[in-house]
């Protein structure tokens, strides 16, 4: 074999001894020289025998030039092709193939592996972060933005409202939160409505507030309604029908009714008929563990009013 290093690239050139005294091109820069002629000979100690016959010409660019080839090119290719030209370096490792194929797929899977955990952490972070930030929005703003009049959320489209809570045995660990609910749905009315606050009749103590009838919903009325029912306690078997004719008998746009007990007597439930009859809405509140009142949900919905069920973690956000 004869070894040359190229004159331009200096690139290490191997051949048969076939080709000594013949001409090559370089497979790397593509100059074209003559191979030496002595067999065997190392072209670092035989430089001076090596003339360059072409070499490939580039733009200043360095891009290949282009347009018709001189015939050099064609003639060094197949005088290279058949020579054996190689560039001399360490054989390299045979590579599998399916190792090759799956090198990148492995390293995909070695990287991928976390990432659905990760994205699974990350939702349900987001997720928990989202109900907590409903739940105090929700205990500092009792419940979803309510514009007007209302009571615990429910809109009340009146003028004039008659409060009747019980305050009977049923209503016993309700009835504070119950009354500071009503403060607040007070403080919703505005001066230009005027109301009026009663209990139910329990045979121990009637009170109402403003006692000689609705009053409007001034600040200094409200303050006076709270001081007047600050030392009322739920007690006894309370009854509605008393409470609920002498509200009907302010002739008030609206009624709003809470109770904690199960079911109404037949007096209670003929008090109700009649305050449908006078064309009073009636807004009816369910507490505690009395949600489904069939009596108060019906006399709601005939009067044009509305039912509402609320526990005891609704009452007191409500009334916060």
């Amino acid at each position: 074999m004869i070894s040359l290093t190229c004159t331009k690239c200096q690139a290490l050139l191997t051949m048969d001894d076939a080709f000594a005294g013949a001409v090559c091109r370089c497979q790397y820069c593509g100059t074209i020289q003559t191979v030496p002629a002595q067999l065997g000979a190392s072209s670092t100690s035989h430089q001076k025998g090596v003339k360059t016959l072409y070499q490939k010409k580039t733009p200043a660019g360095g891009a290949p030039a282009t347009g018709q080839s001189s015939g050099l090119d064609e003639l060094a290719q197949t005088v290279g092709s058949g020579s054996g030209l190689g560039r001399v370096s360490a054989p390299e490792k045979p590579v599998n193939a399916q190792q090759a194929a799956s090198a990148p797929a492995e390293e995909k899977a070695r990287w991928g592996a976390p990432v659905l955990p990760i994205l699974i952490g990350v939702g349900l972070l987001l997720l928990i972060g989202s109900g907590v930030a409903v739940f105090f929005f929700a205990r500092s703003h009792g419940g979803p933005e309510v514009g007007g009049p209302h009571f615990a959320g429910v809109t009340l489209n009146a003028k004039s409202i008659v409060y009747l809570l019980d305050n009977g045995n049923s209503n016993d660990t309700l009835f504070d939160p119950l009354k500071a609910a009503c403060y607040k749905s007070l403080d919703s009315l505005g001066s230009d409505r005027r109301f009026q606050v009663m209990l139910w009749d329990n045979k121990v103590d009637t009170t109402a507030y403003p006692s000689d009838g609705m009053h409007s919903a001034t600040g200094t009325e409200i303050a006076a309604c709270r001081k007047a029912m600050a030392d009322t306690v739920a007690t006894g078997n309370s009854h509605l029908s008393g409470p609920l004719k002498k509200a009907v008998a302010e002739h008030p746009d609206a009624i709003v009714i809470a109770t904690a007990k199960w079911d109404l007597d037949r007096e209670d439930r003929d008090a109700l008929a009649e305050a449908q009859g006078a064309g009073i809405k009636l807004y009816t509140f369910g507490l505690g563990a009395a949600p489904e009142s069939g009596d108060l949900k019906l006399a709601a919905s005939a009067s044009g009013g509305q039912f509402k069920h609320l526990s005891a973690g609704d009452l007191n956000i409500a009334s916060e």
